[in-house]
């Protein structure tokens, strides 16, 4: 071997080592600085683990120290150990995001004096079922929050699930600022009222509305952010046509559902009669209009019919329960933001007229090609009827949004629209109108009930519409993208996950019986189907653990291997 190629064999073990050293180097620096300083990536497609900008705007808005106590029991059963990491995680968040005004306390009520703190703060102490490898049993365990700021304190008694926790703590939080916009319900007209018929609706919106019944005979509050009318079953006065039309004038928002239709006390018996709430004077020149058509349509719920048997109900497709896809550029628009689909029953059918200038108009939901009329004066409600759909076939218009100022060729609002009050010589303000053809969406009877034990509803897409439809006529749009965050579990699922919930089910529905030998025996069944759970799950797990250790290192010898042998390649090539 001459000397010129010693030399670069010795050239090339110098730069392979320097590789070496600079990569070593390197990792250990990222680690040293990674005790310092770190950064986490939400990687999720639904950002589960990161806050809306929402709720980081309103966490900014503190004034004050929020102290939010977490209380957890600790060494929780599964699943609730993970709720425990992910609401600490999702703590962890706003904690970051307040500017230094959220300050959290992790406690683990272990003695007495910790258990009654809890308590006094109103986290409840509830039953959990912990399922081990030698026992099934019903223990007493915290997992809840409390809040406090400016001397008020609220609570999220216990968690369940991860599902709606930061639009829970984001109300809580902005109901103890104090920010609460005035919304109005229209008072009269024989429609539904906030002690009957929208009792749900009052109680979801609670925390964030200042809501009440308006009297549109007078002159309706500077302060109201929108008003909202639902299934009105008598005409507009003169008064009250010229008082809303007034309020769209000078920038209000306005939120029409139903009301040419009249739906008899019980829902599936009777007719559902032609009313004439005259709202269309004033949405017509918007370039909407409510017709009494009832849409029927093939693409549907379902409800239990009662049968010839007493006390026995069937499920029965009822064309009158249209179930409405929601295409992705409707669920762009944050009244249905990232919906994708929507019931609507008992809809009328909305019609399509000129835009006026200054105006933009959107059609958010139409009824499928499979949809047709009932134009009859007294439409038939009953299910098990014979249903004929008819020419002319869908789709119709059943939601529209309209934004904007109705100025420029059409000029300022007419006398016909004021009554007679001279009409505002100022230029419009830019208002919104919401306009759906069923008023039932925000009936008590289309929610669903509130859990027994939290007094929390289930969030369902007609219960998300309606709240998302009073969050954008009162522009608040931020809570929207907070309630419609799609947190579910992540992809990767314990299978013992449903035997614990079946058993759950199966106990509790032994112990409600009163039952003891059943329930025992569903108990014993349980362990049988977890153990075989369990070792699946334990073998998922470790195939996991495994890539995630081994991985990477083997990649990076992988990368060094194929290093060499090309650099031990090009010295081979060498030329002398």
């Amino acid at each position: 071997m001459t000397q010129d190629t010693q030399k670069k064999h010795k050239k090339a073990r110098r730069e392979a080592t320097l590789f070496l050293v600079v990569v070593a180097a390197s990792l250990v620096l990222l680690n040293v600085l990674g005790t310092f300083a770190h950064a986490r990536v939400d990687l999720t497609e639904s950002r589960m683990f990161s806050l809306s900008q929402g709720s980081k705007d309103m966490s900014k808005r503190l004034k004050d120290t929020l102290e939010i106590r977490s209380y957890f029991t600790p060494d929780l059963p599964y699943p609730y150990n993970g709720l425990e990491r992910y609401t600490r995680d999702m703590l962890e968040e706003y904690e970051a995001s307040s500017n230094g005004k959220i300050q959290v306390r992790y406690i683990n009520p272990s003695d007495d004096a910790e258990k009654e703190a809890a308590q006094a703060d109103g986290v409840q102490q509830v039953p959990t079922l912990d399922l081990t490898e030698d026992r099934i049993e019903q223990v007493q365990a915290f997992r809840g929050l409390s809040f406090h700021y400016l001397g008020e304190s609220k609570a999220i008694p216990f968690l369940e699930n991860t599902e709606g926790l930061e639009y829970q703590i984001t109300q809580i939080i902005k109901e103890l600022i104090g920010e609460k916009l005035r919304i109005g319900i229209l008072k009269g007209h024989d429609g539904p009222s906030l002690e009957k018929g929208l009792t749900g609706l009052r109680d979801l919106t609670r925390s964030s509305y200042d809501v009440e019944e308006v009297d549109a005979n007078q002159d309706l509050p500077k302060n109201l952010k929108a008003l909202i009318v639902v299934n009105p079953q008598t005409s507009l006065s003169q008064a009250e046509t010229a008082n809303i039309a007034g309020f769209l004038q000078r920038g209000g928002s306005l939120g029409v559902f139903g009301g040419t239709r009249k739906l008899p006390d019980s829902l599936l018996e009777g007719t559902a009669s032609i009313v004439d709430s005259g709202f269309n004077k004033l949405l017509s020149d918007w370039g909407v209009t409510m017709l009494p058509d009832l849409v029927a349509d093939a693409e549907c719920g379902s409800v239990n019919a009662p049968t010839n048997i007493p006390g026995l109900a069937i499920p029965v497709r009822y064309p009158l329960l249209p179930e409405v896809r929601i295409d992705d550029k409707q669920a762009e628009h944050p009244v249905l933001f990232k919906l994708g689909q929507l019931q609507m029953p008992f809809t009328t059918r909305l019609k399509l007229g000129k835009v006026p200038a200054g105006i933009k108009r959107a059609v958010l939901a139409k009824s499928s090609e499979n949809s047709w009329l009932l134009t009859d004066a007294e439409a038939q409600l009953t299910p098990r009827q014979q249903w004929a759909p008819s020419n002319p076939m869908g789709p119709f218009p059943l939601i529209v949004a309209i934004e904007g100022s109705k100025s420029g060729s059409n000029g300022p609002m007419s006398t016909a629209e004021t009554g007679d009050k001279e009409p505002p010589s100022e230029t419009p303000a830019s208002a919104r109108i919401l306009v759906a053809g069923s008023g039932f969406v925000l009936d008590d009877r289309a929610l669903p009930p509130p859990n027994p034990r939290t007094g929390e509803r289930q969030m369902t897409s007609t219960m998300a519409f309606a709240l998302n439809a009073i969050d954008w006529l009162a522009q608040d749009a931020a809570m929207v993208a907070i309630r419609a965050k799609d947190v579910e579990e992540p992809p990767l699922k314990d299978p013992a996950l449903e035997v614990l919930e079946d058993a759950k089910q199966d106990v509790e529905q032994a112990r409600k019986e009163g039952d003891a030998k059943k329930a025992e025996a569903a108990l014993d069944l349980s362990k049988e189907k977890l153990a075989d759970a369990r070792a699946r799950w334990n073998t998922t797990k470790s195939l996991y653990r495994w890539m995630h250790t081994l991985g990477l290192p083997i990649a990076f010898a992988l990368l060094g291997l194929l290093y060499w042998r090309r650099r031990k390649n090009h010295n081979a090539n060498l030329k002398l």
